[in-house]
């Protein structure tokens, strides 16, 4: 089961100070994007560990326990985007409200049929189906001279730069960006208000390999607060489809059967 909390106030700005406030964070999220990296290794050692060292003689009982700490260093999205929460406190003193203001969001991705997502319910609360909530990102809700949008930052995809996302699609709004550009690789992001349900922001990604293009969507749900990043979003990354193949073939042989139970018999939602 996952949690949300009410809606964090927005942060009236002047388009001025939004700007003030977008280079002071890149200043910020610059550094932080070097000396942090995303390390689920760790913590998936650190999940082997503590079963190894607990009374449950089956892996799927103690998973549905286990409680994944959060540590320095060995960050995944979860760990991270709280990383760019307690940085961006220090803005504070410039922009009075911002630590109110910020949150941390889920986000689904891969979603296949946009529409049938984002107009079902409000929010992804109201889903009797399985969804993932595969990702977290910092947030903040801004009215910049008036006008509705959200501040993004999202350090677990590796992404150093403010992504403003404008109601109105108009300026401050980023719109299409370029990732990374390698010889073999570019990857471009654009995020925007769904439309027909503005609790939720599309994230278009764009995956270009020679001739080849690869596009994918998922959405953010922005509408509020996301209370149990470490309980879901955390704890699913630990079991989730490419740790089995790691645990199996590089790390320790596995325990028969278990690793497959995980997904069956522990609920993440």
């Amino acid at each position: 089961m996952f949690f949300f909390y009410a809606p964090r106030p927005a942060l009236h700005l002047t388009l001025q100070q939004y700007e003030d406030l977008v280079a002071k964070a890149e200043a910020l999220l610059s550094r932080l994007v070097v000396s942090e990296n995303y390390d689920s290794v760790n913590n998936f050692l650190t999940l082997y560990d503590a079963y190894m060292a607990s009374p449950d003689p089956a892996l799927h009982e103690f998973f549905q326990k286990y409680n994944p700490p959060i540590r320095p260093k060995k960050n995944t999205c979860v760990g991270l985007g709280m990383e760019v929460m307690k940085k961006l406190k220090v803005l504070e003193k410039d922009f009075p409200g911002i630590t109110k203001s910020m949150m941390l969001v889920s986000c689904d991705e891969n979603i296949e049929d946009l529409v049938d997502y984002a107009t079902s319910f409000p929010g992804p609360q109201g889903f009797l189906i399985e969804t993932e909530k595969d990702h977290v990102m910092a947030a903040i809700h801004v009215r910049i001279a008036g006008r509705p949008g959200v501040f993004l930052s999202d350090l677990g995809y590796h992404i150093s730069r403010v992504v403003t996302v404008m109601a109105d699609r108009c300026y401050p709004h980023t719109g299409w960006f370029t990732q990374s550009d390698e010889p073999h690789c570019r990857k471009e992001y654009m995020y925007q208000l769904n439309l027909q349900n503005t609790n939720y922001i599309e994230w278009h990604e764009r995956e270009t390999r020679g001739a080849n293009v690869k596009e994918r969507l998922s959405l953010i749900y922005v509408a509020k607060a996301y209370l149990t990043a470490v309980s879901v979003t955390e704890k699913r990354n630990l079991v989730w489809d490419l740790r089995y193949a790691f645990i199996i073939y590089s790390i320790v042989e596995p325990p028969e059967p278990d690793l497959d139970q995980i997904r069956l018999k522990c609920s993440f939602h």
